[in-house]
C-alpha cells in the first residue's frame, strides 16, 4: 500500500520539496525584470524577448545548457501530437484496440505488441480497426504487420520513424522506461538501427521516483532483447537514471535525433494510460531545426549527473566488442555535440528546462512566470491541477504562489484567462483497487478551490486595484471535456496531463513542467511564432475549448 501511495504521489508529481516554485517567490518580479508593459506589441518576438531578458539576467551561465534560443525551426505534416488523436474529439467512447495475450501455438496474437492480428476490420470483432504498423518491423525485408489497433496507436509509427531516421545519435528521456507497445516500438526501432550499419549512439535517461525502483538491468534486458546477436554492429546504447536526491528525478519527455528533430511534450510512454481504454489527454510537438539540439544539450546535463552517480549501463564498448561480450558495463556516454546555432529563417523557439535540486532554482520556472507576465490580451492554460497533492486533508507542498500572483496581475491588466483542469478523481486507463491510486491525474483541488486561492493571493499584492472585480471578469476555470460527458463509458473521469500556456494567441509553451511545486528535472519549448501558434490553437486548443467551455465552470462563485 505504501508503494502504491508513493507511486500515486509521483504520478501527479507533487511529492517534492518546495524548493522550486516556492523559491521563486523571493525572486524579483519577472514583470519588473522584463519590463513587459513597455514592449512594442508590433514586435513579432515581443513575448519571447521578455522571457529571454529574464533568463539572460538571472541565468546567464545556463545558456546552452538548461535554456537556449534558436531561430531556424519549422514543422511539417502532423506536428501536433495529441493523445488521444485529434479525430477522437467528440467521441464518448474512443476506439479501443483488440488486445490479447500471446501463448505458444496461438498465432492470432502478436507477441511483442499484444494486439490481435488481422486482415480486415471484421477480424477485430467489436474493438479496434485493422491497420499495418510500421513499428512492428524489426528486421530487413520484413513487412509491417496488420494488427487490430485502437484510437492512438498511430503515435507508435511516429516514434518509430523518428528514431529510425537517426544517423548519429538519439536521446530519449522520460519519467519511466517505456512499457507494452511503446517498449516494443522503441526496441524494434533500435534493432533496425543496429542492422543499418550506421554508428548511432542511443541514450535513454529515466526518472527513478519513490515506489518505482527502476532496475536498469531489467530495463536494459527488456529493451535490447535479441538486439545484440551481431556484436559487430556499430550502434551503442546507454541507459541511465537521473535521481540526484529523494525529491528530484527526471520528469522531462524528449525524443531527439541528430540535433535535427525532437518530439517534446508531456506524454509518458505508458501503454494503458495512453493507448487503451480511458486514455489520458496530452500533447507533444514535433519540431525540426536547432531546437532539437537544445534538447540534446539538456540531456547532456542530465547525463552528467547520472554518470557521477554511476547510475548507467552501456553496451557495447570497444573492449566488449573484442571479447564478443554482450554484458553491459558502467561506461559513461560522451556528450552529444550540439552547439547553439545563430541561424535564422524559421520559427523562434526558447527551450527551457530545470535540473531540480542540483541546479539553479530553475530557468524554466522564471521563464514560465515571464511568459504569463508578458500576456496583454489572453492566457490559455491546460494543467492537471494548480494545487499541491494532498494526503487526506493535508497538503504535501505549498501552492505555487509566484504563478498565482502572476495570474492575478494578468487579470488586473484585463487579460482573459481560461484554465482547464483534470476532473476530480480522474485516472488514466482502467486501473483496479490500489492501482487507481497509482494512476491519479488530480491533486484533489476543485475549480472553486483554485478561484478561492487566487482571491486570497490578491490580498497579498499591492492594493489600489479592485482585484476581486478583475478576477470575476477575467478568470474562467473549467473541467476537461472531450465530448459532452465528464466521464468515459465506465464512469471514469477524464484526465488531463497536458502542460500548456498560450499567450495572446501569438506564442505558447508545451513541455513536461506542471505549474504546481515540483522540484524535478523538466524540459519544454516556448514557441514564439504567430503562424505555428494559430495552427496549435486551431488544431488543439480550440478543440479543448469547444467541449470544456460547455462544462460547468467557476467564475465569480457561480
Amino acid at each position: 500500500m505504501v508503494a502504491s501511495v508513493l507511486r500515486s504521489l509521483c504520478t501527479t508529481l507533487a511529492l517534492t520539496s518546495v524548493l522550486s516554485l516556492a523559491a521563486c517567490g523571493s525572486s524579483p518580479d519577472p514583470a519588473e525584470d522584463s519590463d513587459s508593459s513597455n514592449l512594442d506589441d508590433q514586435n513579432p518576438t515581443r513575448i519571447s524577448d521578455a522571457v529571454v531578458r529574464v533568463l539572460e539576467n538571472r541565468f546567464p551561465g545556463e545558456r546552452g545548457k538548461t535554456w537556449s534560443v534558436t531561430n531556424d525551426n519549422r514543422v511539417s505534416g502532423d506536428w501536433i501530437k495529441q493523445m488521444p488523436v485529434a479525430s477522437t474529439w467528440g467521441a464518448f467512447r474512443p476506439l479501443a484496440p483488440t488486445t490479447c495475450e500471446w501463448a505458444e501455438g496461438y498465432d492470432r496474437c502478436d507477441r511483442d505488441f499484444g494486439l490481435t492480428t488481422c486482415t480486415t476490420d471484421a477480424d477485430c470483432t467489436s474493438h479496434g480497426k485493422c491497420a499495418a504498423l510500421r513499428a512492428t518491423v524489426a528486421g530487413p525485408n520484413q513487412q509491417p504487420r496488420s494488427l487490430c489497433v485502437g484510437h492512438s496507436d498511430e503515435i507508435l509509427d511516429s516514434i518509430y520513424d523518428l528514431i529510425t531516421s537517426a544517423n548519429e545519435f538519439v536521446d530519449i528521456t522520460s519519467l519511466t522506461p517505456p512499457d507494452g507497445r511503446f517498449e516494443a516500438t522503441i526496441r524494434n526501432a533500435i534493432t533496425r538501427l543496429a542492422q543499418s550499419g550506421r554508428a548511432v549512439n542511443v541514450r535513454m535517461n529515466f526518472g527513478d521516483f519513490p515506489g518505482q525502483s527502476i532496475s536498469l538491468r531489467d530495463s536494459y534486458d527488456e529493451l535490447v532483447r535479441n538486439l545484440w546477436a551481431d556484436t559487430k554492429s556499430p550502434i551503442r546504447i546507454t541507459l541511465g537514471t537521473f535521481k540526484p536526491s529523494s525529491m528530484t528525478w527526471n520528469h522531462s519527455k524528449v525524443i531527439a535525433v541528430d540535433g535535427k528533430k525532437a518530439l517534446v511534450g508531456g506524454m509518458n510512454l505508458w501503454t494503458q494510460h495512453y493507448l487503451d481504454a480511458n486514455p489520458v489527454h496530452d500533447v507533444s510537438v514535433l519540431i525540426e531545426g536547432s531546437a532539437a539540439a537544445s534538447a540534446h544539450r539538456f540531456a547532456n546535463s542530465l547525463w552528467a549527473t547520472s554518470c557521477r552517480a554511476r547510475a548507467i549501463l552501456s553496451f557495447p564498448t570497444p573492449d566488449q566488442r573484442r571479447k564478443q561480450s554482450s554484458d553491459p558495463e558502467r561506461v559513461c556516454p560522451t556528450d552529444f555535440p550540439a552547439g547553439e546555432t545563430p541561424t535564422s529563417g524559421g520559427a523562434r523557439v526558447v527551450a527551457v528546462g530545470r535540473l531540480g535540486s542540483i541546479g539553479p532554482v530553475g530557468p524554466s520556472d522564471d521563464a514560465l512566470l515571464a511568459l504569463i507576465d508578458a500576456s496583454t490580451t489572453s492566457l490559455r492554460i491546460l494543467q492537471q491541477d494548480l494545487g499541491p497533492v494532498k494526503i487526506g486533508p493535508v497538503s504535501v507542498t505549498d501552492w505555487p504562489a509566484p504563478i498565482l500572483s502572476a495570474l492575478v496581475r494578468a487579470a488586473a491588466r484585463g487579460v482573459d484567462i481560461r484554465i482547464v483542469m483534470s476532473n476530480l478523481d480522474s485516472v488514466g486507463g482502467t486501473p483496479k483497487g490500489f492501482g487507481a491510486l497509482a494512476s491519479s491525474y488530480s491533486n484533489g483541488w476543485s475549480v472553486e478551490d483554485v478561484f478561492k486561492k487566487l482571491s486570497e493571493t490578491a490580498k497579498t499584492l499591492p492594493q489600489g486595484v479592485d482585484y476581486d472585480a478583475a478576477l470575476c471578469k477575467s478568470v474562467h476555470l473549467e473541467w476537461l471535456r472531450s465530448s459532452s460527458s465528464q466521464a468515459w463509458p465506465d464512469g471514469s473521469k477524464l484526465a488531463l496531463h497536458s502542460k500548456v500556456i498560450a499567450v495572446d494567441d501569438r506564442a505558447f509553451y508545451v513541455g513536461s513542467q506542471n505549474l504546481y511545486p515540483a522540484d524535478l528535472a523538466e524540459f519544454g519549448y516556448i514557441i514564439d511564432d504567430a503562424a505555428l501558434t494559430r495552427d496549435f490553437i486551431a488544431s488543439y486548443l480550440d478543440s479543448v475549448a469547444k467541449f470544456s467551455d460547455a462544462a460547468p465552470a467557476h467564475v465569480c462563485g457561480r
